[in-house]
């Protein structure tokens, strides 16, 4: 498939949180969704993948996302 490079060379992190926080959605109270949402906000912001996303979306390339 010519879109699975996307998924594989994304940021991983992101993409287990946006997992989690689905199925929370789903199952969970919204006030413990919305809490772990803000945890996962603030603990992804501090990623390597995070600083490289926003450097990559300045200078107009593609990310390279490490997973950290």
């Amino acid at each position: 498939n010519k879109y699975l490079w996307r998924f594989t060379s994304g940021p991983r992190l992101s993409y287990a949180a946006m997992k989690e926080l689905l199925w929370r959605a789903q199952f969970k109270e919204f006030e413990e969704y919305a809490k772990f949402e803000l945890e996962m906000q603030h603990k992804l912001g501090a990623t390597e993948d995070f600083k490289e996303g926003v450097h990559a979306y300045a200078e107009r390339r593609r990310p390279k996302f490490v997973g950290k």
